[in-house]
């Protein structure tokens, strides 16, 4: 899942069953690594992180490319 927003303020997944892997990324102070990814194959981890990733509120952060 990656935050991309163009005016929605809260995620909704669907077919949460789909999923065949997940890459997660931690942000620190605006920034991450290499070192904080983890990628999940396991299915009812998937569909656990999923739902409750489900219904957040999206928050906007500035990035300078």
């Amino acid at each position: 899942m990656s935050g991309c927003s163009n005016g929605e303020q809260v995620i909704e997944i669907e077919n949460k069953e789909k999923a065949s892997s997940l890459f997660i990324q931690k942000v620190e102070n605006d920034t991450s690594s290499e070192e904080l990814t983890k990628v999940v194959s396991d299915k009812q981890q998937i569909e656990q992180v999923l739902t409750m990733a489900e219904g957040l509120e999206v928050k906007k952060i500035s990035f300078e490319v």
